[in-house]
């Protein structure tokens, strides 16, 4: 059996593995949340079904899918949504139209990137604005949008936390599974699932870089689908350690050609453009005098504070003590440096 064929043999076993159906049955009890995984496999991106049951889509979901761009933006936003889960862990992401989801990582050995993700679920009342914008941009309903929107599951805090123990237990059990079938796959004469060439075959249809129609919430005029939303992530999610490498990788292009996609829209290199998003979380954190710097560091994606000072100083020419002094007197004049 060749590879392609290998992987689909093993999620159509997964699927009817009680453990794995328990588990996705336990999640829809819990929430109304249905889950799915995303994987990369054969040079492409796949969203699959954990349950014998096809999953349902939210109303909300289907209506953003019903346009060819919206549908274009959910597989790429899942796509990056992952490679962050892989990068910082679980997390309670908002995806691109104003929603949220919950993403788990679950990297079992030869497959090269994988995690778990929710069906979209009820982001706080303000994202609406968000909503609006990809409602209009889209040519959607916005009163039919709102609505769906609003019938999305409201999930409480503590079924987050129950489902993220779900989709963890999920994670453990996929990669246990898919270890033994590799384990006996090597024993024979099949060849393993997946491998580290997934991750090396480049997209041959390059639609994500191809630039997309004019977004009021994109970054710049006529910018890719990929670099727009590449720049979501970091602004969402400053303190994920994201590498050219890593979203290259995510949308099959070579990391020069992502360079150059994203310097020739945005106007600088992507880690002076996440640096900057970084820096002004920052400085906005700065603000909470409850905060210590290495504990601000730490928010915007820096383990060394020592690190994270030389950059903001870079950037605004103050120390971020230095320009807490300076913004909490305000009187606008430069405070002397305090020692630490």
């Amino acid at each position: 059996m060749d590879g392609a064929g290998s992987v689909q043999a093993t999620w159509r076993e997964l699927k009817g593995h009680p453990l794995i159906g328990e588990l996705c049955d336990m999640a829809a009890k819990v929430s109304g949340i249905s889950l799915m995984a995303v994987q990369a496999t054969d040079g492409k991106w796949k969203q699959r079904r954990l349950s014998g049951d096809p999953v349902k889509a939210p109303e909300f979901c289907r209506m953003i899918q019903s346009s060819r761009d919206g549908g274009k933006e959910c597989q790429l936003c899942h796509v990056l949504m992952t490679v962050a889960a892989c990068s910082g862990g679980a997390v309670v992401q908002q995806c691109h139209s104003g929603a949220s989801a919950l993403i788990s990582p679950a990297s079992p050995s030869g497959l090269d990137s994988l995690a778990i993700v929710s069906s979209c679920m009820f982001a706080e009342e303000g994202a609406w604005e968000r909503v609006r914008v990809r409602g209009e941009a889209l040519g959607i309903d916005l009163e039919a949008l709102r609505q769906a929107y609003v019938d999305l599951p409201h999930v409480t805090p503590a079924q987050q936390e129950m489902l993220l123990s779900i989709m963890n237990a999920l994670g453990i059990a996929l990669n246990m599974l898919l270890e033994n079938r590799e384990l006996k796959a090597q024993a024979g004469t099949e060849e393993p699932p997946g491998g580290p060439e997934v991750l090396r075959a480049y997209l041959k249809n390059t639609e994500w870089t191809q630039v997309t129609a004019d977004s009021d919430d994109a970054p710049k005029s006529g910018v890719p689908l990929l670099v727009r939303v590449a720049c979501a992530l970091v602004q969402q999610r400053p303190e994920l350690p994201l590498t050219v490498k890593e979203l290259s990788a995510a949308a099959h292009v070579t990391p020069n050609y992502f360079s150059t996609l994203f310097h020739g829209h945005i106007g600088m290199p992507f880690i002076e453009y996440q640096t900057s998003i970084r820096i002004e979380r920052a400085e906005k954190l700065l603000g909470d005098v409850t905060l210590n710097i290495s504990d601000i560091a730490r928010q915007v994606g820096y383990e060394d504070p020592g690190y994270f000072t030389r950059r903001f100083r870079q950037r605004t020419g103050l120390s971020p003590r230095q320009w807490r002094g300076k913004h909490l007197a305000g009187d606008g004049g430069e405070a002397p440096a305090r020692v630490a």
